[in-house]
């Protein structure tokens, strides 16, 4: 998360940034020092990005302090309910929630929305390019949306910036509706958060034969939750040993 807090509410930049500059910015973040109020506006990153370093990142990055999620819901808290127009941290944001699996609590996330866009612009390219996403492919994902969670919009941008065509059906839709679209569009790749992978395949195997065997499925990329090894292969032996 520190590329994500550090820079937060940065103004849109052309360029990326260094670890230099995440480590310098991240001193003047109450994230990470509790006696800062506020995260620094865009004049002042760009100030600590131009002073000069006294030491090679790799050697700051050894002394960053990890940030603990029970220290965050703190910190986290206070400047979400301060609308003072100086808090920073409330302005031009990306706002979503993360966690709340397994009965934990959710954690209200809220980045800077154009460098939001720009880290899913590069990690699209980051799936074409190590070929998790090729040329061609026509995904389906379940991911969710609602209730401050954002996987559906993320994981659909993120997608179609690796060069897939995307449908959207959400996890709202019925399964039986899900395999329907499987089939009718010839989709080649599923995605969705683990549990709901494992949930779907599950209904598959409940199907007809020659049902079955209309599905082009190839590929699944899944999120959030892994896959136990028992779900991989209970994955193969519904949709052949061929699927990644």
């Amino acid at each position: 998360h520190i590329v994500f807090c550090a820079l937060h509410h940065r103004i849109m930049a052309p360029e990326n940034y260094t670890l230099s500059d995440v480590l310098a910015v991240a001193k003047s973040h109450p994230f990470y020092d509790q006696h800062v109020q506020y995260p620094p506006d865009s004049a002042t990153i760009q100030k600590l990005r131009e002073q000069p370093r006294e030491q090679p990142a790799s050697d700051g990055l050894k002394l960053q302090p990890l940030l603990r999620k029970k220290d965050l819901y703190t910190t986290i808290e206070r400047l979400v309910n301060d609308p003072s127009p100086e808090n920073t941290y409330r302005h031009s944001i990306y706002a979503s929630i993360t966690g709340g699996g397994f009965g934990s609590k959710p954690l209200f996330f809220a980045t800077d929305v154009h460098e939001n866009r720009r880290h899913r612009a590069q990690f699209g390219e980051l799936l074409r390019a190590t070929g998790v996403v090729k040329h061609g492919d026509w995904i389906l994902t379940t991911h969710c949306a609602g209730e401050l969670y954002r996987s559906l919009d993320l994981m659909l941008e993120i997608l179609e910036n690796a060069g897939a065509s995307v449908l959207s059906a959400g996890n709202l839709m019925a399964p039986e509706e899900v395999i329907h679209l499987l089939i009718k569009y010839h989709i080649n790749v599923l995605t969705g958060d683990s549990s709901q992978v494992a949930q779907l395949i599950h209904r598959i195997s409940g199907l007809a034969p020659e049902s079955r065997a209309l599905l082009r499925i190839e590929k699944i990329i899944y999120t959030s939750e892994v896959l136990t090894a028992a779900q991989r292969a209970h994955i193969k032996t519904v949709l052949g040993d061929h699927v990644k």
